[in-house]
């Protein structure tokens, strides 16, 4: 039941809300019962969703290689899961998301979010 942030083709479930964009993979780190990873994004097509731009305020034109770029860090301690967004140059997140997946089943199948 654990929603797998780190998957980016989960993109693919909000198109709608996102237009095109291309997911790259920065860093992943690891420990005995964690995982931790970096991404970047870069738009390949459409413009900027409302949504997108009221979240995380105006895009800025960049390549996916340029120092200074947007940052997502995944975190899965579970049944711990944070997602971060920093926008290119920024000290403070602009979107900080905190689950917990609480299993209420022996075959942990159900959960509470």
């Amino acid at each position: 039941m654990h929603e797998n942030l780190m998957d980016m083709n989960h993109q693919f479930l909000h198109r709608r809300l996102m237009g095109g964009i291309k997911t790259v993979l920065l860093e992943l780190r690891e420990g005995d019962d964690w995982i931790e990873a970096d991404y970047t994004f870069c738009r390949t097509r459409g413009k900027q969703p409302l949504g997108e731009k009221f979240m995380i305020g105006r895009a800025t034109q960049k390549k996916s290689s340029d120092a200074r770029r947007d940052l997502m860090t995944i975190r899965t301690e579970y049944p711990y899961q944070t997602v971060q967004y920093w926008k290119a140059g920024s000290t403070d997140p602009e979107l900080s998301l905190w689950n917990i997946y609480t299993p209420v089943d022996r075959q942990q199948r159900t959960n509470h979010t």
